[in-house]
């Protein structure tokens, strides 16, 4: 059963037949180059991990819509943690799917679960960390309304050198005026 969805993606929630796609995700270096942190998981420890993962928040894979007949499981996104005191999360995404990169679908459902976030969740802040050399997803984020709020100099080792990461961070006050707009057929 999916949650959210548009033209192109749906989120729908994780069940078990999606682990295999996880193991193989988490265990590509390429995929994980661009992630903060980068471990390798037997079938057993991504099953732990995707346990704890799905219980710390809201959780969803992400199915192309236009892929032929069926939806296909491509990725994944989550709001980490609500910390509702403060009306804030984490978000993260990560597409695994390497022939699916580039082709707007992380963009798609940024902007779903965004909408989730502040319309649904009643949330005010969003935020996430994303690595500096990580232009594509930079892009993406910038497309759907986060700002460059920090950086993080020499935070995150790669290739035998330290690099930086970024905080990105948007409001809902920013989302819905940048909605509106969307709304009006501007952006």
């Amino acid at each position: 059963m999916y949650i959210f969805k548009d033209q192109r993606v749906r989120l729908r929630a994780y069940d078990s037949n999606d682990l295999e796609r996880f193991t193989r995700w988490w265990n590509d270096p390429e995929v994980g180059y661009t992630q903060l942190s980068i471990r390798r998981y037997s079938t057993e420890g991504a099953a732990r991990r995707l346990e704890r993962v799905v219980n710390e928040g809201y959780f969803f894979c992400i199915e192309a819509l236009d892929q032929g007949d069926q939806p296909r499981h491509i990725g994944t996104c989550s709001l980490r943690e609500p910390d509702w005191r403060n009306a804030s999360t984490e978000f993260s995404i990560t597409i695994g799917e390497k022939d699916c990169w580039d082709r707007g679908y992380g963009t798609a459902a940024t902007r779903l679960l965004l909408e989730y976030a502040f319309g649904e969740l009643n949330l005010h802040r969003v935020q996430l960390f994303v690595l500096g050399f990580n232009a594509r997803a930079i892009r993406s984020y910038e497309k759907v309304g986060f700002k460059l709020e920090a950086t993080l100099d020499d935070d995150v080792y790669r290739d035998g050198r330290f690099t930086h990461s970024y905080l990105m961070g948007i409001l809902r006050p920013e989302w819905q005026a940048l909605y509106e707009k969307v709304g009006e057929g501007n952006v």
